[in-house]
């Protein structure tokens, strides 16, 4: 066999009309109120859930310690910058390795939100149009209406 890897990059930038601190807080204190449920990889879901410091996992707590690992935290930077590293296992579309990055900074009263999402593995340019379209729905889509209207 001569399965060879590939690297795919998202990038994005989303405006947010609220202060970076009230962003921030909405990213890592309310992540179990505005993932989208359509991105759950399971019926058995009951919440999805981000513990906020270094080493932290990000996942689908199914009840009774059985969920899924999205990834695991590598930075926390306060209020600029969340990396997390994941896994995306076979049935998910892999094997890969996901490097994620979202950083906020703040001009005008406005809130940048830049996502850089580069995966690397079994991944092509249909993964990469896949990703992108997921990104955008939570973040463009979900995660800014949900800031936006709750400040």
């Amino acid at each position: 066999m001569n399965n060879q890897a590939n690297t795919v990059t998202i990038e994005l930038e989303i405006p947010i009309k609220a202060d970076i601190g009230f962003v921030w807080n909405c990213l890592l204190e309310d992540m179990g109120i505005w993932w989208r449920k359509d991105f759950y990889t399971s019926p058995k879901t009951e919440s999805f859930i981000i513990e906020p410091f270094v080493g932290g996992r990000m996942y689908e707590d199914y009840g009774g310690g059985n969920g899924l690992l999205w990834a695991n935290v590598m930075v926390l930077d306060a209020p600029h910058n969340l990396e997390w590293k994941g896994h995306l296992s076979p049935s998910f579309g892999g094997p890969a390795i996901t490097f994620m990055k979202l950083s906020l900074t703040e001009r005008e009263g406005v809130t940048i939100l830049s996502v850089k999402d580069t995966t690397f593995g079994n991944v092509t340019e249909n993964s990469k149009d896949q990703l992108t379209s997921g990104w955008e729905m939570l973040f463009e889509d979900t995660f800014k209406k949900y800031v936006e209207s709750k400040k």
